[in-house]
């Protein structure tokens, strides 16, 4: 994620100008009770360690541009 960003800032001069998170990883099962605990950790890291990052690196971009 951070070499995206970089590249942004290479390609546009600028980091970017609107951060839109819309993407997301789970599987469809009929309950809870049967959602391993391994697939949940997957899905909690992948879904908010993702949001967290890209949030992370858009906010400087942002303080720069008093955002």
């Amino acid at each position: 994620i951070k070499k995206l960003f970089q590249d942004i800032e290479s390609i546009h001069g600028h980091g970017p100008d609107i951060v839109i998170q819309n993407a997301g990883y789970g599987k469809r099962t009929p309950s809870i009770v049967d959602i391993e605990i391994g697939e949940w950790d997957y899905m909690i890291k992948v879904n908010l360690r993702a949001s967290f990052i890209v949030a992370k690196l858009s906010v400087p971009h942002m303080i720069q541009q008093k955002w």
